[in-house]
């Protein structure tokens, strides 16, 4: 955990951050610096989805405050399956951020993979396909790393370079009032960005590009929404 909030505080002014632990016997390091909150809360293994859901609707902190527009980066740790439907999760969050009350949500994780090698000192439940299947979800996408590596320096440095980079953003003013209620879709030069790269600020009426989309000088950008106006 030290090795994982030392890139944000190294890279302070990158990006504007604040890390929540769901969980129970936690202790974060000093580097956290105040920027962390422990919500004490039982977690299963099996259930990471069903919390992080009812979280998400019912933050329940004391000293940080969950904002609705900032990109939310989850980071599971479990050595079995969710009971939670992935394609129901996914259903919830794009419900979720249509009304403009949830920005991005993105699923990263330390979990058992099929390739995981399995020993004495790592044995896995079940295989993580739920949380596999939304990290390659176009709406959602993440970053997950197989829970039996021994060493995990590796593992949690490129999990922070990646939020890292993801969450630097490009911001696409709108002239007129983003419809909530319809897709939006960003074309750069006639091909489509994913949507799990974009986000739509409706109290400033505008898409937020992350870090992963680049533009050239001379790139055409486009947008195609319905507005209220």
């Amino acid at each position: 955990m030290a090795l994982f909030l030392s890139k944000f505080r190294d890279g302070s002014g990158i990006i504007d951050y604040q890390v929540i632990m769901i969980g129970r016997e936690f202790i974060f390091p000093d580097i956290a610096n105040g920027r962390y909150e422990i919500v004490d809360r039982l977690v299963d293994s099996h259930d990471a989805l069903s919390v992080l859901k009812d979280f998400l609707q019912n933050p329940n902190l004391n000293r940080l405050k969950l904002r609705p527009e900032a990109v939310k980066e989850v980071v599971i740790v479990s050595d079995d399956n969710a009971d939670m439907h992935p394609r129901d999760f996914e259903a919830w969050i794009r419900g979720q951020q249509n009304s403009g009350s949830l920005g991005r949500v993105h699923i990263n994780g330390f979990v058992g993979l099929p390739q995981s090698q399995q020993n004495s000192w790592c044995k896995i439940s079940s295989p993580g396909s739920a949380y596999s299947d939304l990290a390659a979800d176009p709406i959602i996408g993440g970053l997950l790393q197989d829970l039996c590596t021994e060493d995990w320096s590796q593992l949690v440095t490129s999990l922070a370079d990646q939020i890292i980079v993801s969450n630097v953003t490009t911001e696409l003013a709108l002239n007129k009032k983003i419809d909530p209620s319809a897709p939006i879709k960003v074309f750069i030069d006639g091909r489509q960005v994913p949507p799990a790269h974009t986000m739509i600020n409706y109290e400033r009426n505008m898409i937020v590009l992350d870090g992963t989309v680049k533009t050239r000088p001379g790139d055409k950008v486009s947008v195609k929404y319905n507005s209220i106006d």
